[in-house]
């Protein structure tokens, strides 16, 4: 498993929230990042980090398509 770390962030590019969670894959931490980020309306997006790779970056405008 995993330590993922999201980064849920303002438009300003600041980051509101913090969220640490292991997790098997690359997979599923895209999809926590959605969750976390349809759960902060306030939020622009959510990075998700493991280590120093930057894993993806899920961006509410994705979302709503």
């Amino acid at each position: 498993m995993t330590v993922y770390t999201f980064l849920v962030c303002r438009p300003d590019g600041a980051s509101t929230t913090m969220d640490v969670t292991e997790l098997p894959d690359d997979h599923l931490a895209a999809q926590r990042a959605g969750a976390l980020l349809r759960g902060h309306p306030s939020s622009s997006h959510v990075v998700v980090w493991d280590g120093e790779r930057e894993v993806c970056t899920a961006r509410r405008e994705a979302l709503a398509s």
